[in-house]
């Protein structure tokens, strides 16, 4: 038996046990069915972004992110030691909170540089 074999509700099953990034780091991208799979299971669930590797980090924001803005509903963005950096690179990476039109959470955690801070502060002012 094969993955794409399996029924959409028996994939579905399948992401309930994995988190949100092992889903998008396991499945996403290796065909288009999965993607979808994917979206929906992306649209039900919060914490994009919770203590992933900055090479994953880096391969959402390149792959996903730029097709799915509108899908997703909560951020988690942290610059601690599991996931250093991120809230810089999410910034650097020409992407901003007005375009996340679904985004009913926003989660930011270990912001270290004023900078930062101040970017993001001047990105609340253009949300819905």
């Amino acid at each position: 038996m094969t993955l794409e074999s399996l029924m959409n509700k028996s994939i579905r099953e399948i992401f309930e046990y994995l988190s949100t990034d092992d889903v998008l780091r396991a499945f996403y991208g290796l065909n288009t069915r999965l993607n979808v799979l994917i979206c929906d299971h992306i649209e039900n669930h919060d914490g994009l972004f919770q203590c992933i590797s900055k090479p994953l980090f880096d391969k959402i924001c390149i792959e996903y992110l730029p097709k799915n803005q509108h899908r997703i509903r909560s951020l988690y963005l942290s610059d601690n030691n599991n996931s250093p950096q991120h809230i810089e690179c999410f910034l650097d990476s020409n992407f901003h909170l007005r375009d996340f039109t679904q985004l009913r959470s926003l989660t930011l955690k270990h912001i270290h540089n004023d900078n930062t801070l101040t970017r993001i502060i001047s990105e609340f002012s253009h949300l819905p």
